[in-house]
């Protein structure tokens, strides 16, 4: 249910290497875990065999995907009726360990998750997520994920309750804050209904816990990135924006990026806070950066060309 993911960048390398190429696994269901022991070892071992599966998963709809664009609709629906036989393993493991330990909280909330995020199914997600709290009422991820399932149902004073609850059991969780920024600033007319705060007010509280949230988190670039875009919508609250704060951020953001495509936008997006910031020098050097990563991109064209209209 969060709307950032955790990365299983480890998992994703350890599972390759145990497994092998996608074609020598990818038609034999692995074994579910066993249940035997303590409650604590069934909730390690579903969790582990949840991680791997999900792993395992996106590998298959990966591979589903291509064959599909290659035309090869046979083989792309035989890996999609896997992909939906293997989330039936998965549930059945959740459903089975639950019958031994319906004490879990945790075993509900991430129960929650595969019936929410993968089985299409958010009605039955909210009863376990609301069975979790029950069971413990301090369990920030269970109580972010059903405030999450209620603001996306429309119910924003609810949703807004629990996650504000789950972010006083972990006022440091970079997801929860990102998962409330989003919720602020795509729902503002909501948010300022149900807390009774005007645009700018809540723009700034939006801005703060986007800024904590990179300060949790200071090497995930989607936090990064997220926290510099942020800094565009604030004529949209009412607010001045900090222009030197936003470049500062992309600077930020462009020491954790990886792909190309990333690098080019920091380059980018930061040579469109210097225009704004009217410092013209500054934007000049961010497009030539930006130029000599994609040579022919439109969009530094056109943003050279509007240096020169503009001064």
């Amino acid at each position: 249910m969060f709307m950032r993911s955790t990365s299983l960048y480890f998992l994703f390398l350890l599972f390759a290497v145990l497994c092998g190429p996608l074609q020598a696994f990818a038609l034999d269901p692995p074994d579910p875990p066993s249940l035997d022991g303590s409650r604590q070892e069934v909730e390690s071992r579903v969790r582990t065999f949840d991680k791997f599966m999900m792993i395992h998963l996106r590998r298959l709809e990966s591979r589903a995907d291509s064959l599909d664009k290659e035309n090869e609709e046979a083989e792309a629906r035989e890996l999609q009726g896997k992909v939906r036989e293997y989330l039936e393993i998965l549930r059945n493991s959740y459903e089975q360990a639950l019958e031994l330990h319906n004490d879990s909280a945790l075993l509900h909330n991430f129960y929650a998750e595969l019936l929410h995020d993968h089985l299409g199914q958010p009605g039955d997600a909210g009863k376990h997520w609301r069975r979790a709290i029950i069971l413990d009422p301090h369990y920030g991820r269970a109580l972010n994920n059903l405030g999450l399932l209620y603001c996306h149902e429309g119910r924003y004073s609810e949703g807004l309750e629990h996650l504000d609850s789950s972010l006083n059991e972990e006022p440091d969780n970079p997801d929860f804050l990102f998962n409330l920024v989003q919720i602020y600033l795509i729902h503002p007319e909501q948010v300022m209904l149900a807390k009774k705060i005007n645009r700018r007010k809540l723009y700034e509280t939006a801005m703060k816990m986007s800024e904590a949230a990179v300060r949790n988190a200071p090497g995930a670039f989607d936090l990064l990135r997220d926290y510099a875009l942020n800094f565009f919508l604030a004529d949209n609250f009412d607010s001045k924006p900090n222009w030197k704060k936003a470049a500062k951020a992309w600077q930020a953001a462009r020491k954790k990026a990886r792909l190309k495509a990333d690098i080019f936008n920091t380059w980018l997006n930061e040579a469109r806070v210097h225009i704004r910031n009217r410092d013209k020098s500054a934007a000049r050097k961010c497009l030539t950066e930006a130029e000599a990563l994609w040579p022919e991109s439109p969009v530094v064209k056109t943003l050279f060309q509007s240096l020169e209209e503009d001064y």
